[in-house]
């Protein structure tokens, strides 16, 4: 497993993801239309220094005390029928939200993540779900794709 925000909390959500969403693919780029079945993708988007450096807390005091880094959840169902496609899409995305803020699995596996490089300690503090977006695109031939997107900040400090 990678040691390195974000990577290293991708690998979690995706390991979790696998043992908690069962039935589901689980992947770690982006989902296409040729994705078929119950899919989730956890994907890294981003990441912004949040708080102005702290001067006297560490060697490199122009580097930002609070680190952000975001991360894209998608969860795709491919169906057939609309009743059936709108329920599985809804469940799905709902089990995507509740592992994300109710699993204590993961929230302990989150909470050890550190990373340590050039004499600077890194380590998690918080992941914060900020929203959870739905998309309906219907195709012709191979059913319609019920997709929602679920913005989440993963929060570190910089020592």
């Amino acid at each position: 497993m990678s040691t390195v925000f974000p990577a290293n909390v991708i690998a979690i959500l995706e390991a979790r993801a696998i043992s908690v969403l069962e039935g589901v693919n689980v992947q770690t780029v982006p989902l296409h239309q040729m994705n078929t079945g119950d899919t989730v993708a956890i994907v890294p988007m981003g990441w912004d220094p949040v708080e102005p450096p702290q001067i006297g807390q560490r060697p490199n005091y122009e580097e930002a005390s609070i680190q952000r880094y975001s991360i894209m959840i998608q969860a795709l169902v491919t169906s057939y029928g609309q009743e059936d496609g709108i329920n599985r899409h809804a469940l799905l995305s709902r089990r995507v939200r509740n592992m994300l803020v109710r699993d204590p699995v993961l929230r302990e596996a989150l909470s050890q993540l550190y990373c340590n490089e050039d004499g600077v300690t890194e380590t998690f503090h918080r992941l914060r779900v900020n929203n959870q977006r739905f998309l309906v695109n219907e195709g012709e031939s191979d059913g319609t794709l019920y997709m929602s997107v679920t913005d989440v900040h993963v929060i570190t400090e910089v020592n």
